[in-house]
């Protein structure tokens, strides 16, 4: 099987970042930004029996992932109003944990590094 060239670097791109999710799992959740966050998780993931998965980036990587390209928020609300309300309702929902780590230059941050932590496999999601 075989691609055209205009068309393989798109394919070559779902197949890395593909995620799918179960149906009963996504009509708990009620929030966008967690939503977003669990699609990140998903494409980010190497191995659904992976415990843990970090995702990484700049301040401008994960605004762009939550609030889209034209948006920009200064970094504490962005981690009040977008990234907390996510992991605080799939943490309750699902039973996952977070390890949030703030990148910094100075005293001014640039990005952000967050764990995702499954410590009960029942709960994982596909």
């Amino acid at each position: 099987f075989k691609f055209s060239e205009d068309a393989a670097p798109y394919v070559y791109d779902l197949r890395e970042h593909y995620y799918s999710f179960k149906l009963s799992e996504l009509s708990h959740i009620k929030s966008k930004y967690s939503l977003i966050l669990m699609k990140l998780w998903q494409s980010h993931r190497m191995d659904k029996n992976q415990t843990s998965t970090t995702i990484s980036g700049s301040l401008d990587d994960w605004e762009s992932w939550f609030l889209g390209q034209d948006k920009s928020w200064p970094a504490a609300r962005f981690v009040r109003d977008a990234l907390s309300p996510a992991m605080d309702e799939l943490s309750e929902k699902l039973n996952f944990w977070f390890t949030l780590t703030k990148q910094k230059r100075g005293r001014t941050i640039v990005g952000y590094e967050l764990t995702i932590h499954n410590t009960d496999n029942r709960k994982e999601i596909n």
